[in-house]
């Protein structure tokens, strides 16, 4: 049986915060948790995690949160979302030190906890932003293939700027801290060339609401609009050719 390096010392924490969690909130039988799933499995503690939070509004799932983080540690927490995003390291008698990627449900999964967390509270929005390395290994799935995964990049750095009022210098901050890094950058590529109107269209609004756009953008946006709509007339002239 294969044992995956870098999960393995924090993983039993979770496996039990996971198990306290449903008992403490009486989550067990709601109808939400899919059946199967074992909280002793990395991937499947992830999955818990995030049904419970994606199917609850996100002004009511800040408890459960913050329990995770109590009896896990912020920063182990943090990091065993960046080890679950990461190649990593597996032990096996003939095939010691290899390195695998992780796999696209895990990715999808740590994406999405990541963006609920990010729609919860300051405190929350600060947590992330502040874990640099964790935020550059999300935004590197901004090229994944699933146009959902890059989307949910996205909703990321959404969650992290809300237009409130209280939280002005917060979010200042924060986006200083996502321009070191190169977030924003990330999200101008998306704009300029995401085969997804949905991803390209996000991208636009997230630089927008940011300060983040620039004259460029706006130039890389139109070309972006213009072969959409050069597709759309050459499929339609396509499509008609063919029928008649």
């Amino acid at each position: 049986m294969l044992t995956v390096e870098g999960l393995s010392p924090v993983h039993r924490k979770m496996e039990v915060t996971i198990d306290g969690l449903l008992r403490r909130f009486h989550l067990q039988d709601d109808d939400f948790l899919p059946g199967g799933l074992n909280a002793n499995i990395p991937e499947h503690a992830m999955k818990i995690l995030s049904h419970v939070l994606y199917h609850r509004k996100a002004a009511f799932v800040g408890p459960y949160i913050d329990y995770v983080l109590e009896h896990v540690g912020q920063q182990d927490f943090c990091d065993y979302l960046l080890a679950s995003l990461r190649p990593r390291i597996i032990t096996h008698p003939q095939r010691k030190g290899q390195t695998i990627a992780a796999s696209a449900h895990m990715n999808t999964t740590v994406i999405g906890i990541l963006a609920r967390m990010a729609r919860i509270t300051s405190k929350h929005r600060d947590l992330i932003a502040n874990h640099s390395d964790l935020i550059r290994e999300a935004m590197r799935w901004a090229r994944s293939d699933d146009w959902v995964l890059r989307e949910e990049c996205c909703w990321i750095i959404e969650g992290l700027l809300p237009d409130y009022e209280s939280e002005q210098t917060a979010c200042r901050r924060r986006i200083d801290q996502l321009r070191r890094i190169g977030v924003f950058d990330t999200l101008r590529s998306l704009v300029s060339d995401d085969p997804s109107t949905a991803v390209r269209n996000h991208a636009y609004k997230v630089l927008h609401a940011s300060g983040q756009l620039y004259e460029t953008d706006l130039t890389l946006a139109r070309e972006a609009k213009f072969r959409d709509e050069l597709h759309n007339h050459a499929s339609i002239t396509s499509l008609n050719t063919a029928h008649r």
